[in-house]
């Protein structure tokens, strides 16, 4: 029979484990409507008036019932713990995916926000770039100022 006990490593692989279950489930369902048909010929046999059964033999058919009924009873229990590992597998499964949906978003939105930094660096450098390139002019400016001043300077002591 299926183990009614499923372990966390036995969560039926959870990816396939739907279909597998599905297989198993209906592989078991039959061997027992055939164990069921099988107790009732047998039960017919008890039944016949041209030959009587004997002590044993229905010890032996009422013997048959009761495995019957253990193993639906154990299959029905296995069902119910399967459908619990199953729902338990899927949710954990949903649980993970929206944790790593969190993550992503979280990732990407410390992605955006590093990309926003560099972009605020690089600005940062083209203004420093201008500002030294500014600087660089004035001073340029102020040696041909300087210049003009020393021309005009010596204009005015020839005059």
């Amino acid at each position: 029979m299926l183990p009614t006990n499923i372990g966390h490593e036995d969560d039926l692989e959870a990816n396939g484990s739907n279909d597998r279950w599905i297989d198993l489930e209906e592989e078991v369902d039959g061997l027992l409507e055939k164990l069921r048909e099988t107790n009732d010929q047998l039960a017919t046999l008890l039944n016949d008036p041209v030959s009587p059964p004997s002590q044993s033999m229905t010890r032996t058919i009422q013997r048959h019932r009761d495995v019957l009924s253990d193993f639906e009873r154990d299959s029905s229990r296995t069902k119910a713990n399967v459908k619990t590992a199953l729902d338990r597998a899927n949710l954990l499964s949903g649980v993970r995916n929206d944790i790593d949906a969190y993550k992503s978003s979280a990732a990407e939105a410390l992605l955006t926000e590093r990309g926003h930094i560099d972009s605020s660096h690089r600005m940062t450098d083209d203004i420093l770039n201008q500002a030294y390139e500014t600087r660089a002019d004035i001073g340029r400016q102020r040696s041909v100022l300087g210049g003009m001043n020393a021309r005009m300077a010596g204009i005015q002591c020839q005059e």
